[in-house]
């Protein structure tokens, strides 16, 4: 899949999921037709793990699951990619001499197997392009504060009921530099997997979790949880979150089974919230189900709409909010988040709309940054140079230009553009509202952040409305 915000329909890095003690499969991402990674995923009986079930039982379920799949992929004689027990799922690549169908005919054929997919690659959704609070930018539409989005989005109102200490938001991306001071003090935990792009003799090492080479991740993170209150940068919606750093790409286009990895592990870890900046078409069973695990633990699950003029947003979003569902405010099992701009019109580039869209959050600045690279959406920027700024030959993307900003000394900054900026404001907001309120089911964050958000009815172009943090933890908070 991609990367949602930069219009990153440039896309997330495909990267194969790991397993308990698989090899890396050989060979590039995404090789394919359509996205395709060459891979398939396989689908055995998932164990039962219900959201209160204890630690000790819902381990030895998982291990039983995992001895029914490494059972199946021993009688196929394919190689294990990863495996998500919890999800009763597998992902294999057939030999280099069999075709893809056959693979798949084999698997079908053994009755512990329940279902046969082939794997996708989804992209970022970018478009290339706390003193930050208070100050002005002469970059900003009419020379508003760095950061004008989260003032126009009522978060100062909302931080006074809440700064957000209590909550667990994940960020699932690149990754997130972990040098940062905006984000260093905010990680709780973080993950990498390993990706068949790096560690071989000709190709790059592979990083942790806390380094970023696209880019993407650290400037969602910054959007959602950058610190604040510390004198210094940004401060994020939710600026004493604990973040969950689960990096799935170490480029800008990201596999299917390492999102449903990566989803399940931040629920597995107590997540409140998750953040998805990424999308792509084609359907994923293997997605579908690790949103279904999320959701069904209570997690309140935020993705980003198309960067296209479309009413299709791609995966995950069409999970949460099904195409023709979004006009009814109690439905879906998340929240998919278009890009508004400025003006309080939908973005000047036309993101995502319609009826699978829930609302909207800031992810533009103005039609001026349609030929400038140098405003947008103010957050964090990794230390070291990345490949939003080189851009990507294969995809055909340019590089952000002069999207790196320097601010009060430090170019650890950067202006991006894109429905992937847009998501954390929404997911940070959340975070908010389950830090104020511990107890309060997904259903209801999702209910509240609809109603509040600004437009009161639900519009093709934005949704429910652009979102008031402020409304929305005042009606969270109100006597009952």
């Amino acid at each position: 899949m991609g990367l949602a915000g930069l219009l990153l329909a440039a896309g997330a890095a495909a990267a194969v999921p790991s397993a308990a003690a698989p090899e890396p499969a050989p060979g590039p991402h995404a090789t394919g037709p359509a996205g395709r990674t060459g891979n398939l995923v396989a689908f055995v009986r998932p164990p039962s793990i219900a959201a209160g079930l204890g630690r000790s039982k819902r381990n030895s379920r998982a291990r039983a699951a995992s001895s029914r799949i490494a059972a199946v992929v021993d009688r196929s004689g394919l190689s294990m990619v990863g495996a998500i027990p919890e999800l009763g799922a597998v992902t294999v690549r057939p030999a280099p001499d069999e075709s893809l169908g056959s693979a798949r005919r084999d698997l079908l054929a053994d009755p512990a197997v329940r279902k046969v997919e082939a794997e996708r690659s989804r992209t970022l959704r970018y478009l290339p392009d706390d003193p930050a609070l208070t100050l002005h930018d002469t970059r900003a539409p009419t020379n508003d504060h760095y950061q004008w989005n989260l003032r126009k989005e009522q978060f100062p109102k909302a931080w006074r009921r809440a700064r957000g200490a209590r909550a667990k938001l994940a960020v699932i991306d690149t990754g997130i530099d972990g040098g940062n001071p905006d984000l260093s003090g905010r990680i709780a935990y973080a993950r990498g997997y390993d990706f068949s792009d790096c560690g071989g003799t000709l190709q790059p090492a592979c990083t942790g979790p806390k380094h970023d080479e696209v880019g993407h991740g650290t400037h969602v993170a910054g959007l959602a949880c950058g610190e604040g209150n510390n004198g210094m940068g940004i401060a994020g919606a939710d600026f004493a979150c604990r973040l969950i750093d689960e990096k799935v790409s170490d480029t800008e286009d990201i596999s299917d089974s390492l999102i449903a990895k990566s989803i399940t592990d931040a629920t597995n870890h107590g997540a409140d919230v998750i953040s998805m900046s990424f999308g792509g078409p084609g359907a994923s069973a293997v997605i579908n189900h690790a949103l279904n695990y999320a959701y069904s633990h209570d997690v309140v699950l935020v993705a980003a709409a198309s960067n296209g003029n479309t009413t299709n947003q791609g995966l995950p979003a069409s999970h949460l909010q099904p195409k023709g569902t979004g006009n009814r405010i109690r439905s879906g099992k998340g929240l998919v988040v278009t890009a508004a701009g400025y003006n309080g019109r939908r973005a000047w580039f036309h993101p995502g709309h319609g009826t699978g869209v829930s609302m909207a959050a800031y992810g533009s600045a103005s039609r001026a940054c349609a030929s400038r690279s140098d405003c947008g959406i103010f957050s964090t920027f990794p230390d070291n140079a990345t490949e939003i700024e080189k851009g990507s030959l294969p995809f055909g993307e340019p590089g952000c230009g002069h999207c790196r900003a320097t601010f009060q000394g430090s170019n650890d900054f950067a202006y991006l553009e894109g429905t992937s900026m847009a998501t954390p404001q929404v997911a940070g907001a959340a975070a908010l509202i389950r830090s104020k309120r511990p107890a309060i089911k997904n259903r209801n964050v999702l209910r509240i952040l609809k109603r509040t958000a600004r437009g009161r009815h639900f519009r093709d172009g934005l949704g429910w409305g652009i979102l008031n943090a402020g409304r929305a933890l005042k009606r969270a908070t109100r006597k009952r």
